[in-house]
């Protein structure tokens, strides 16, 4: 397996322009033939992050962001405060670990109980409670249960 190095930050700062008011990325010089300079950089995958491609390697585009506006890289993960991928003002990006962006998901699709952390166990009819990955215990009563999970 090849392990292709990112770009520097010189040269993605180089390549790009950011506004951070807009979370908006443009290209300062024209990548390739087919794009022109001062177009916007990227385009968002289903998967709801914007990518942008530099020397045929695909980066989202808040980590670019984040490149531009510090000039590195960030040393973990990039997170969206509002949770919309797409968002990539300065204002909506913070660097964050991962219990940090965990903490931020929000609901999960398949959650049982409305509130996160708290989810109905069939095996023994009862609400769990987990907290920051660290199991806090089981509940008969679901407000019980989420009274347990508030801090």
């Amino acid at each position: 397996m090849v392990v292709r190095k990112k770009p520097a930050s010189k040269r993605i700062r180089k390549l790009l322009d950011y506004n951070p008011d807009t979370g908006v990325l443009t290209w300062k010089r024209s990548p390739n033939p087919s794009i022109k300079a001062g177009s916007v950089a990227g385009a968002t995958h289903i998967n709801g992050y914007v990518y942008i491609g530099v020397d045929r390697k695909s980066y989202r585009a808040h980590r670019m962001a984040f490149v531009c506006m510090t000039g590195k890289w960030p040393k973990c993960q990039v997170d969206h405060r509002d949770r919309h991928k797409d968002n990539n003002r300065w204002d909506n990006l913070r660097e964050s670990n991962n219990t940090q962006n965990q903490g931020n998901a929000g609901i999960r699709k398949n959650n049982t109980s409305g509130h996160p952390g708290v989810s109905w166990q069939s095996d023994c009819d009862r609400w769990r409670v987990k907290a920051a990955g660290r199991y806090i215990g089981l509940f008969k009563n679901k407000k019980k249960a989420i009274e347990a999970h508030s801090p």
